[in-house]
């Protein structure tokens, strides 16, 4: 299929030229994406059971306590408190050098408060800086990293298995992490019914401007990516579709790529309650032209003219699958280059946790290509 390259994880083998993907992760050639995490494991600063009972005893250069001199017995008690002390502190001074260096080495995730003037509301930002940033003055790369529906800005850091996984990626790709704040059910649109809920300008003017003006990062799409999860992986695609001179790359996670739920495999009353939060932020849910518009599934021939890098990825018990294969198809029949996966998983936190850090590794790729990288 033109400009089409596909891997099913888990369900089949891989295309050949992906092995390189999984050893930059630091994985084997199959299997989930291994996260690297920071952190320190240690055993108490003891001696075993069996070494402390000879020291006690007076087992000392081979000789039982009743062949030593009173004394001696002495001496040899005294040394060994001394020797247990003394290997103790060593063992708590070693504890202590490690902490500080591996919390002074890991990233740093900093809250922010950005204001908008179209919503005429302020909203809180966070921004995961890696360890290197403090230690140069390099420009970075941005990653704007968007929640999904009925979520906050902050769920990336707190919701996910790994607690430790978007800091670790802002470390291991040496790249600022912004996390901007969506509203539980803002789709990242200008709503033409609801002026408290304009997203779009918020995003690609009000926040892109604040964190180009408060950070050290590349300003220019160039060195700019964009990818989310849900409401935000459709947002990902919709605003780098609308605004192409802002991205140089574009993803989404179980995205929810067409506004028209009928392709939902989602009960009654699910869907109900969807086309209520969608009547307020787009208007008459039944008129199906106005909806087309505002779903990203119907542009794939501005992607194709965009020619922005793609990345797509869906998890194969997902009620979102049909949407995402959809898109798919479409850019594959009018040969826009992207990627596409899908692999086993639901509509949830474990199938993010393992989609993003390839979402990233792809990102990382396109920065290398533009030549933009910040250096450790």
């Amino acid at each position: 299929m033109v400009g089409d390259r596909v891997r099913i994880r888990g369900l089949s083998q891989e295309q050949p030229g992906t092995e390189h993907k999984h050893q930059k992760l630091g994985m084997p050639g199959s299997g989930p994406p291994e996260v690297i995490r920071t952190g320190i494991q240690y055993d108490s600063a003891v001696m075993p059971r069996s070494s402390r009972n000879q020291e006690r005893t007076g087992y000392f250069a081979g000789r039982a306590p009743a062949e030593l001199p009173p004394e001696e017995h002495h001496a040899q008690k005294t040394y060994s408190k001394k020797h247990f002390q003394m290997k103790r502190a060593h063992s708590l001074i070693l504890v202590l050098l490690l902490g500080q260096h591996l919390f002074s080495a890991a990233a740093v995730v900093d809250s922010i408060d950005v204001r908008s003037a179209a919503m005429n509301k302020t909203y809180k930002v966070a921004v995961v800086l890696p360890a290197s940033y403090s230690k140069n003055k390099a420009a970075y790369p941005v990653l704007y990293l968007l929640h999904g529906g009925g979520g906050h800005f902050r769920d990336w850091l707190i919701s996910t298995p790994d607690k430790m996984l978007v800091k670790n990626l802002a470390d291991q790709y040496n790249l600022i992490i912004v996390m901007p704040e969506g509203e539980t059910f803002s789709w990242y649109l200008d709503s033409p019914s609801d002026k408290t809920s304009q997203f779009e300008t918020y995003l690609t003017r009000e926040v892109i401007e604040k964190i180009d003006a408060t950070y050290r990062t590349v300003r220019s799409g160039k060195g700019r990516v964009i990818t989310g999860l849900s409401m935000g992986g459709h947002g990902a695609l919709f605003l780098s579709t609308r605004h192409p001179d802002l991205f140089c790359a574009a993803g989404s996670m179980s995205g929810a790529l067409d506004l028209n739920t009928a392709t939902w495999k989602i009960p009654p009353e699910f869907s109900s309650n969807v086309k209520q939060g969608f009547q307020r932020v787009v208007g008459d849910t039944t008129n199906a032209a106005l909806y087309a518009g505002y779903s990203v599934v119907h542009m794939a021939d501005k992607m194709k003219t965009n020619g922005l890098k793609l990345i797509i990825d869906c998890g194969v018990d997902d009620f979102l699958i049909e949407p995402n294969r959809d898109l798919h198809r479409r850019l594959t029949a009018n040969g826009t280059p992207h990627d596409y996966i899908e692999r086993p998983g639901a509509h949830d936190w474990t199938y993010w946790n393992n989609a993003l850090p390839y979402q990233v590794l792809f990102f990382d790729e396109v920065f290398q290509n533009n030549g933009v990288k910040a250096t450790n």
